[in-house]
């Protein structure tokens, strides 16, 4: 039996649909594995801040901790300048 190249397409079709869903499902899965292990690490580290700690932010700046307040923290830079950030900008401790 010859199958029409109609019937071929719909099925090659078929087949990479399921091949992409498959693929998204596994891409949202280690996703999602990768998002709850990264809010455990950061619910810890905001636990976790000292004053005196050496502080990491996302812009790649480091500071010392010299107040540690519920939505805010003051760090010195290596200039002796005191800002004010987010708590939640603290992107690691620096050892």
């Amino acid at each position: 039996m010859n199958a029409s190249f109609g019937e071929t397409l719909l099925a090659s079709s078929i087949a990479l649909l399921a091949l992409m869903t498959l693929a998204g499902l596994v891409f949202a899965a280690f996703g999602y594995v990768k998002a709850k292990r990264q809010r455990g690490y950061y619910a810890d580290l905001h636990k976790s801040l000292e004053v005196g700690q050496r502080v990491q932010f996302s812009g790649g700046l480091i500071g010392e901790l010299v107040r540690v307040g519920g939505e805010t923290c003051d760090v010195r830079l290596k200039s002796g300048a005191v800002a004010e950030v987010s708590r939640f900008a603290i992107q690691g401790i620096e050892a």
